[in-house]
């Protein structure tokens, strides 16, 4: 697949280590995130080793290109909240229905 307003591939030294799909971001408070160990250690087996070293490089991109995964975001949400047209529409989830059940979760946890 190529790099599109709703998918864009993460390849880092010419492999491809994984993709972001912007027609299913959810929204997501602070408070609901939670740190992932990516230290590579000596009693990890090779599954787990190979799963931190994806998760390294993914992170890495990331932080790398930050300004491009955000401003394609920003621009998919607009156009999906707007109603404009556009290829990937039929694929995206209710943005909007998302954030109200978001607001309802958080709602929640904090009472």
């Amino acid at each position: 697949m190529r790099n599109s307003i709703d998918f864009k591939k993460i390849e880092v030294d010419g492999e491809l280590v994984g993709v972001l799909n912007f027609n299913l971001m959810i929204p997501v408070e602070d408070a609901q995130l939670h740190k992932i160990d990516t230290v590579i250690r000596k009693h990890d087996n090779a599954d787990t080793k190979r799963k931190k070293e994806r998760l390294i490089k993914e992170l890495k991109w990331c932080n790398e290109h930050e300004r491009d995964p955000v401003n394609t975001a920003r621009v998919l949400y607009e156009k999906y909240r707007l109603k404009e047209h556009f290829s990937a529409r039929a694929q995206c989830i209710d943005f909007m229905r998302m954030e109200e059940a978001c607001k309802k979760y958080n709602g929640k946890k904090k009472g």
